[in-house]
């Protein structure tokens, strides 16, 4: 969601992370890690970005950052180029292909805690994203659909967390709950969406010591070896008595499972849905 808010001209339905860590194409060159490094379904390629503190030639330093994905796709066309042209060598059939320039899209997208320096507040969208491309100075004519910046500057947010009422749009609770949620207590009422729902479960888990995360990702995963084992012998139970041609030998397995399970504690109607049993014929079984 947050990018198909900040990058509304692109649909986002697929992300592939890719590593964060970029190297130099010199062996002396400065290595750069980006917070977040994807390729979304349509191939283009988006750097996310978080700044808590104002830095002097940051600018700058997103226009270095935007150099590495644009390169990587000129390497990679590069080989698939050689590689044709090796081919053609070995063959003799094969005319050699111009070398094609054509970018993927790169986007930039930087959260900001503090505000940028603008001519005019006219350049802001709600009053909290710019946006930057290549355009011809007179006319505004783009240049290339190659390369975006996009900043999300929570900085020039109006008011304090102890007002989410005054958000109206989804961006502006967005925008708030990524300032904000280290001194929320829990989530505002006012943020029903489910992304904000997963956003400060996320953020709680986060916070918690080393030792009480451990404790909920074992708990988590005990959960759910139980609900993988109930449905594998439910499964299994049921694809026996299939092959034997009795359906009775199915019921039984069922029958035998919900028994262990609920002395293992688990919940009624989650035995009821892996095994197949009612919920009366569970509770029966007690």
């Amino acid at each position: 969601m947050l990018l198909n808010l900040l990058i509304p001209e692109i649909v986002v339905t697929e992300i592939t992370f890719i590593d964060k860590e970029q190297h130099g194409f010199a062996f002396n060159e400065k290595k750069c890690i980006f917070d977040v490094y994807c390729r979304t379904g349509a191939g283009e390629r988006v750097i996310i970005e978080m700044q808590f503190k104002q830095e002097d030639d940051f600018l700058d330093r997103a226009l270095f950052y935007a150099t590495y994905p644009i390169r990587e796709q000129i390497l990679s066309d590069y080989r698939r180029f050689f590689d044709r042209f090796r081919r053609w060598m070995r063959r003799k059939k094969m005319e050699a292909k111009a070398h094609p320039y054509r970018l993927k899209p790169v986007y930039v997208v930087s959260i900001l805690n503090f505000s940028l320096q603008h001519g005019s507040a006219t350049v802001l969208e709600d009053g909290l994203v710019c946006r930057y491309e290549l355009r011809e100075r007179s006319s505004g004519e783009v240049m290339t659909d190659a390369l975006h910046f996009v900043f999300l500057e929570l900085g020039r947010m109006q008011y304090g967390p102890e007002h989410p009422e005054c958000c109206r749009t989804i961006l502006e609770k967005l925008a708030f709950s990524l300032k904000y949620i280290d001194q929320l207590r829990e989530r505002p009422g006012e943020m029903l969406e489910d992304i904000f729902k997963r956003m400060f479960d996320a953020a709680e888990l986060a916070a918690m010591d080393a030792q009480t995360r451990r404790i909920v990702d074992r708990t988590m995963t005990t959960k759910l070896d139980m609900m993988q084992h109930l449905h594998n012998t439910y499964i299994d139970g049921h694809l026996d008595g299939e092959k034997k041609g009795r359906a009775e030998g199915a019921r039984e397995q069922a029958v035998e499972s919900a028994r262990y399970f609920l002395r293992l504690g688990l919940a009624v109607e989650d035995i009821a849905k892996g095994t197949g049993l009612t919920i009366e014929e569970v509770n029966s079984l007690r």
